[in-house]
């Protein structure tokens, strides 16, 4: 069943674990970032262009900041895993 509502939502089920493993990570263990795609594939062990790619679409671009140090995780990338906002201004630098 959620394969066919991925498939009616032309959302790739891999690009979608993706995304929610990079979310996790951006949140739990880099404080919501910002972090370099670099450091985010290495993290995840995943490749670079796969990354690339789950990050390419419109989706990411809806619960992802980019900066210029790399990519932050907004209110609604909390709001999506029931996770507690954080206070911008106690992230670590």
């Amino acid at each position: 069943m959620l394969e066919e509502a991925f498939g009616l939502l032309e959302i790739d089920h891999m690009d979608w674990m993706i995304r929610q493993k990079l979310l996790l990570a951006l949140i739990e263990k880099h404080n919501g970032g910002p972090v370099g795609i670099e450091t985010m594939a290495a993290t995840l062990s995943e490749d670079i262009g796969t990354l690339k790619k789950s990050l390419s679409l419109s989706y990411a671009d809806r619960i992802l900041k980019r900066t210029p140090r790399g990519r932050e995780a907004t209110e609604k990338a909390y709001h999506h895993l029931h996770k507690p906002l954080k206070n911008p201004h106690s992230r670590k630098s």
